[in-house]
């Protein structure tokens, strides 16, 4: 079978050698892959961009039962009566390669039909692998707990027992769990008595929400991002483990009364506008962003075995 389109001619063996390069960050350096997965431009639709070369389609009602965005990179090109089309799912690590002779008409049918049935399986096999792996509880070990071995600077007391003394502030416990919403959920996070999930919102609402253009209240669920920042370590006992950074952010709620101030027309015209991404970095606690959260994997397995919140200084390792 061959590839045709834009004057060249590839096989699938070779664009399924470029999809596996392209998904698994060996095709270029990660920072300039990301680069060149921005668009470029705009058309007159909401739902398509284009980029250099990517064609770029948001959609949005691809997993009804789990509301979300899912953006779909794309290259198609036709020869004749030959057509090819290589998309790109990136959040997934998936790739789709498509190639048809005869009419170009059914490429688009066929391309609809696998999109229909692929993602909603890609999004049920990644909510279960982020059960398995994430949704876990997260606490700080005992100092006679030999199993785990933090790679940060942060060391427990040296008498430290958690089950004795769970009310002192070196204390740390943080819940992950899933919902059907997108990300990881921050179930619970607290700090000897002190609930910070509550504390969160409250100190984003006194220090950010002033700054906003819309009538943003912080006290929606919060949710945990990844960020692609990885970085490979070795442990105080030799095992190697990969550090992945996330983000917590806020899920946008909208106080409407605010608006009721204002005669003025037009009120809530941008509401939809995404401001909350300016959040990042906002607030910092001990020098670091109060809203990052490192997960430790065990290079070998991939498994989770622990959390580290560098703004509470805290090394956790996963509750049996």
């Amino acid at each position: 079978m061959g590839f045709s389109g834009g004057g060249l001619y590839s096989t699938l063996y070779e664009m399924s050698t470029l999809a596996h390069a392209f998904l698994d960050r060996t095709l270029l350096p990660e920072s300039t892959l990301f680069g060149w997965m921005k668009p470029n431009s705009f058309t007159s639709t909401l739902q398509t961009v284009v980029g250099m070369p990517w064609e770029i389609y948001r959609a949005w009602d691809l997993t009804p039962k789990y509301p979300q965005i899912h953006d779909i990179y794309s290259k198609g090109g036709s020869s004749f009566s030959y057509s090819c089309k290589l998309s790109f799912f990136d959040q997934y690590g998936t790739a789709v390669l498509i190639m048809t002779a005869g009419d170009a008409l059914s490429r688009g049918i066929i391309f609809d039909t696998v999109v229909s049935v692929l993602v909603p399986m890609l999004e049920e096999e990644t909510r279960a692998q982020a059960q398995k792996n994430y949704a876990k509880w997260f606490e700080t070990p005992s100092t006679s707990n030999s199993s785990w071995s933090g790679t940060g600077s942060w060391n427990a007391s040296t008498n430290w027992n958690a089950s004795t003394h769970s009310n002192s502030t070196d204390y740390v416990r943080l819940k992950i769990s899933l919902d059907k919403g997108p990300g990881l959920l921050l179930h619970n996070l607290t700090r000897g008595n002190y609930d910070i999930v509550a504390a969160l919102p409250e100190i984003y609402q006194t220090t950010f929400a002033d700054f906003l253009a819309q009538p943003i209240v912080f006290n929606g669920p919060q949710r945990l991002y990844p960020t692609e920042i990885r970085t490979t370590e070795t442990d105080k006992t030799g095992r190697k483990v990969i550090k992945e950074d996330w983000r917590i952010k806020f899920a946008p709620v909208f106080d409407t009364k605010r608006w009721n101030g204002t005669d003025l027309p037009g009120r809530g015209q941008t509401s939809d506008e995404c401001s909350t991404w300016l959040d990042s970095d906002w607030i910092h606690y001990g020098g670091q962003p109060m809203e990052r959260v490192v997960f430790v994997k065990d290079a070998a397995s991939g498994e989770v075995i622990g959390a580290e919140l560098p703004w509470l200084r805290a090394n956790l390792k996963v509750s049996q």
